[in-house]
């Protein structure tokens, strides 16, 4: 292995890297290698079995053992490097979740496996990051980093097709880490709300929102030709498309002459939206090309059919729509009304969609366009970095 430019490190515990949908945690580790830090990316173990919950958000019982067979095929490459300084970990872990004595199994699998990573990086000198809900606490009893920060972009307690035996674990688990980090940082005041009755310590939880690589998205570029040739008024998403999509919101916009663009790896049975011609699905796209597809529409959608998990949330492609001067059309999250108010325009009724929409058209300026930029400028990820930062150097 070649020789790192120091021996400063930052372990992160998260979901699968992907170039084409960079976590929100993700952000900040690259803000942390940009601050001269080596950074090892740890996937995490799946949360829930192939068979183990109501499968309603994913889609079919095919599209999880899908999920799953990439998941186990990564472990053929366990450790690799994305680039100098940045080394992605997948463990090797049994697939069967459903039961204690796997589970407690697969911890220790963990623990052996990243044992053998630091002595093989030579990682001495770090910081624990993590926002999955693998077994930080159980890892890192020795306490031999500089400190813990938990980011708390989700409750998954809260998943909605969850088993009872793995919601049972995640509560459990989630706790265990809420007590365990040095600080929590919750990207919504209904996470704040709910970390603060299960915390011991409330001190140790922050708010701190999402935010947004505002420079990527801001930047004017050439509309991609994939996008010029289709019909205008375009409503516009992107992000993972599963079932909590509301997909007869997707279908009532196209019905009524505007054309829907979907960017996304599809999880869910969008099979109803694919026989609509205004319905246009492009499947995944890389980060980088992402805003050369999404300033060519001229309405963004943030349309999720309600749940706990949504209530939950503060989706950060609001601000990377914001950071393009887009309208948004939205169910009614919490988070979104707290912090943007009437610069949104709301659904509840998949026909909501369209009423919104055709208003979001119809009152679109520049003014307000400059309105969007101005909000989502402030939120860039490189003052969220500076939080994280400061917070500890405080101490």
């Amino acid at each position: 292995m070649s020789k790192t430019k120091q021996n400063k490190w930052v372990v992160c515990f998260s979901g699968y890297w992907n170039d084409s949908s960079i976590y929100a945690i993700g952000q900040i580790m690259l803000k942390y290698k940009e601050d001269g830090h080596n950074i090892l990316w740890v996937n995490s173990i799946p949360n829930r079995g192939v068979f183990g919950g109501k499968g309603k958000s994913g889609g079919n019982k095919l599209g999880t053992l899908k999920r799953y067979w990439f998941k186990l095929s990564a472990m053929l490459t366990p450790l690799r490097k994305k680039e100098d300084g940045f080394y992605i970990f997948t463990p090797i872990f049994l697939p069967w979740l459903e039961n204690k004595n796997i589970v407690y199994i697969n911890d220790l699998l963990v623990k052996i496996q990243l044992k053998i990573i630091f002595l093989f990086l030579n990682i001495k000198d770090y910081i624990l990051a993590s926002s999955s809900m693998m077994n930080t606490p159980f890892y890192f009893k020795d306490k031999k980093y500089r400190y813990y920060f938990h980011y708390a972009a989700d409750l998954y307690s809260d998943y909605r097709d969850a088993s009872i035996f793995i919601k049972e674990k995640m509560l459990k688990r989630e706790d265990e880490i809420f007590n365990f980090t040095d600080k929590i940082f919750a990207v919504s005041q209904a996470i704040l709300t709910k970390l603060s009755k299960r915390v011991k310590d409330n001190d140790k939880i922050i708010y701190l929102p999402h935010g947004v690589e505002f420079n990527h998205f801001n930047k004017k570029q050439t509309i991609s030709p994939i996008i010029t040739v289709i019909k205008s008024p375009i409503v516009g998403y992107f992000g993972s498309l599963t079932n909590t999509n509301d997909k007869e919101a997707v279908l009532k916009l196209a019905q009524s002459g505007f054309s829907v663009v979907l960017i996304g790896h599809v999880g869910g049975d969008y099979e109803e939206c694919k026989k609509n011609p205004n319905v246009h699905l492009l499947g995944q796209i890389p980060y980088l090309d992402l805003p050369a597809y999404a300033q060519g529409f001229d309405v963004c959608l943030l349309n999720w059919v309600m749940a706990e998990w949504i209530k939950n949330c503060n989706p950060k492609k609001t601000y990377e729509y914001l950071a393009m001067g887009k309208p948004i059309v939205s169910c009614r999250i919490p988070e979104i009304e707290y912090r943007l108010g009437n610069l949104i325009y709301y659904a509840d009724t998949p026909d909501d969609y369209v009423i919104s929409a055709k208003k979001a058209l119809a009152e679109n300026s520049e003014d307000k366009k400059n309105e969007r930029i101005e909000i989502a400028k402030k939120e860039d990820w490189g003052y969220k970095y500076l939080i994280v930062k400061s917070t500890f150097n405080k101490n």
